[in-house]
């Protein structure tokens, strides 16, 4: 089997894409990066959720009134730290939350604004 044969990594096909635009700066390829990297930290974390005690409920409710899941939280957690980790986002918006999420004074932001639910249907 050659590498060829295995196919695109996500972060390939991220640095082609911007080499076709000449004038492309880096910063959307670094969000990208940056929320990849999330999602394998919460892919990680899923996977063993079970041996982790972070399986359950936390106890509170989210802006939709549904009972936060332990992994909710924790995927919460890991994406806006990945996204503020970037320097690429101004403001956050999450289902977890009920307000938006303005990154802490004194931390790099950039112009891009993102919304997300990190572990949807996480209480199926």
């Amino acid at each position: 089997m050659t590498i060829s044969s295995i196919g695109t990594t996500l972060t390939q096909h991220i640095m082609e894409k911007q080499r076709e635009h000449i004038t492309a700066t880096g910063e959307f390829s670094e969000l990208l990066a940056q929320i990849a990297v999330a999602g394998k930290v919460i892919s990680a974390e899923v996977n063993k959720a079970g041996l982790a005690d972070i399986l359950g409920l936390t106890g509170s409710t989210n802006i939709q009134g549904e009972s936060v899941q332990k992994l909710d939280q924790f995927a919460n957690l890991v994406m806006i730290e990945q996204l503020t980790r970037s320097g690429q986002v101004c403001i956050m918006a999450s289902e977890e939350n009920d307000d938006v999420i303005v990154l802490p004074d004194g931390r790099r932001t950039g112009k891009y604004s993102v919304a997300f639910d990190p572990l949807d249907g996480s209480s199926n």
